[in-house]
């Protein structure tokens, strides 16, 4: 951390004339500003491509759960009937009835 501080001086001391500590301080403040918009723009970035994503897996959660309904509506079953059809034919076997 005081290496990368310390050759970010340098860096600036080299490549901008700078003649005192107030001139060093303010592209410094100018340098941490374009760092944190960098930040924001790269954090940007990366909420909208969890935001696609979430997109995307929304749409299939949700053409999964169209497959669904019609894979429960192709097998639907009048449970009424069911019962009657199931218990009948099972009371049928016993040798004494209800």
């Amino acid at each position: 951390m005081k290496n990368n501080r310390q050759s970010m001086i340098l860096d600036i001391i080299a490549k901008e004339h700078i003649e005192t500590q107030e001139q060093l301080l303010e592209q410094l403040r100018d340098q941490a500003l374009l760092l944190r918009s960098k930040g924001v723009q790269q954090m940007f970035r990366l909420q909208s491509v969890v935001l696609v994503l979430h997109s995307q897996l929304l749409g299939s959660l949700q053409s999964f759960q169209r497959f669904l309904r019609i894979l429960i509506g192709i097998h639907r079953i009048d449970l009424h009937s069911y019962r009657k059809c199931y218990f009948s034919s099972f009371s049928d076997r016993l040798p004494f009835h209800f």
